[in-house]
């Protein structure tokens, strides 16, 4: 028997070293959104050890004017997690920013948080939400990237009972997922105490899950996600992994590179004009039109357009200590609320005066903030088959689940009380589709209560 358990955890020992190295392995991914057929962005990735840089492409591909992209600088954004520091670097104007990481993470905490009243209307308690997803397992396969990737289908209802502060919705997904985990997310150290305060002020609803179907979600490669409203409204996302490489990366890529000086503010770092830019796009760079608006995610934006609600969405704060990709869940969020006359943009700048000043540069009329407060295993039970099946990013055939809750303010340019101060809460098999899935409420109600 002795000899049976130790070969046993002798074999545990061997999977957990050979998962460890496989997830030490550098890694590149380029990730492109669209909404409504409308390419919104395209990112690219990088990670080795415990530094990650992104890249967020700029140009006529994300709906901009050539001739305005053409005078926006691309920063590279750098997480340094053994630094505890965060880099914007402009390469065209060889300058960088420099911003503590606690400072990043106090941003979205203080965001709106010198006045946190709001209406009574969102301070009463929410009712019961039923939320059903089914997965499908079609059972097609193909390789992807060197992965064997399998076809799920996904139906997820919201149905709210009497009092419900979350909208009814329906979303259907399709798309190929693998077996694979490559993110880091730096832990801020921001205060605990901090992270149930707005859920608790705002709108509370009450969640019951129900699952059905036998499929296993994982790491979508190619995943078009249809959102329908209260009305039947349609919006269709599409989210695709254009490359994906296991590789070793230089480590110059994730630190200040030579000869570039430290800009002491947001407008020294991006060194444009903005009586140029807004002159270019009176010659012509505003005639594109979309559903999505017209922008890139992350640079400059086309100029408004007449009856149009720009929403500007800061990078999602995780004060968990469990890592989940905050980069492609703000992609979501913002495809998730562009569409119609509302569109939505990411706002790169971390403490809160550098935010303000680059949303009203970017003519958002509000500023998203989002936090995720909680991650944690839904079950009781830790097998240690299912902490292998996370470890290696192999699902765990549903026995283990996690449960995210995400707290969220909107608050107007110029403002500091909330127009709509709430939380969300996801149940599904894994940390990103936990929060994936409150990410998507909160999409649905931000743009709810807008749409009034």
């Amino acid at each position: 028997m002795k000899n049976k358990l130790s070969i046993f955890f002798g074999a545990i020992i061997l999977t957990v070293c050979a998962v460890t190295t496989a997830l030490a392995q550098d890694v590149k991914i380029t990730q492109r959104m669209s909404a409504n057929g409308q390419v919104v962005s395209e990112n690219t990735t990088y990670i080795k050890g415990t530094r990650k840089r992104t890249e967020n492409k700029i140009g006529a591909q994300a709906g901009m004017d050539e001739r305005v992209a053409a005078m926006m600088p691309t920063i590279a954004n750098i997480d340094q997690c053994d630094r505890k520091r965060k880099l914007q670097i402009n390469d065209k104007a060889r300058k960088y920013y420099i911003t503590p990481l606690d400072d990043a993470g106090a941003a979205s905490t203080s965001g709106g948080a010198s006045n946190m009243s709001s209406s009574p209307a969102d301070t009463r308690s929410g009712g019961f939400v039923t939320y059903t997803m089914n997965i499908t397992d079609t059972g097609e396969r193909k390789d992807m990237f060197g992965f064997r990737a399998r076809h799920l289908k996904i139906t997820s209802t919201v149905d709210p009972g009497p009092g419900a502060c979350t909208p009814k919705s329906r979303f259907e997904q399709d798309g190929w997922f693998i077996d694979f985990q490559a993110d880091l997310s730096c832990a801020t150290g921001g205060p605990t105490e901090a992270r149930q305060t707005p859920g608790r002020q705002g709108c509370q609803d009450r969640i019951r899950y129900r699952y059905t179907g036998t499929g296993r979600m994982g790491y979508p490669l190619d995943m078009t996600t249809t959102i329908y409203d209260e009305q039947g409204r349609a919006t269709t996302i599409r989210q695709e992994v254009v490359d994906l490489q296991r590789t070793t990366l230089d480590a110059a890529l994730f630190d200040i590179p030579s000869g570039y000086t430290q800009a002491s503010n947001m407008q020294e770092l991006y060194n444009v004009n903005p009586s140029e830019i807004m002159a270019a796009m009176n010659n012509g760079g505003n005639n594109r039109t979309s559903d999505s608006g017209g922008m890139s995610s992350s640079g400059a934006t086309e100029s408004k357009r007449p009856g149009e609600i720009r929403v500007g969405v800061v990078a999602i704060n995780n004060k968990t200590d469990r890592t989940v990709s905050t980069d492609s869940l703000r992609e979501q969020l913002i495809g998730s609320l562009s569409g119609s006359r509302l569109t939505a943009i990411a706002l790169d700048a971390t403490s809160p005066s550098a935010i303000e000043t680059e949303a009203k540069a970017k003519q958002c009329d509000f500023i998203l903030y989002t936090d995720i407060s909680t991650l944690k295993q839904a079950s009781a039970s830790k097998k240690i088959g299912g902490l292998l099946g996370r470890a290696s990013g192999v699902g765990s055939g549903g026995v283990d689940k996690s449960e995210a809750h995400v707290d969220y303010r909107l608050i107007p340019v110029g403002g500091s009380s909330p127009q709509v101060q709430s939380s969300a809460t996801g149940k599904e098999e894994g940390d990103q589709a936990s929060v994936s899935t409150a990410i998507q409420q909160e999409a649905q109600t931000i743009r709810s209560k807008i749409s009034r």
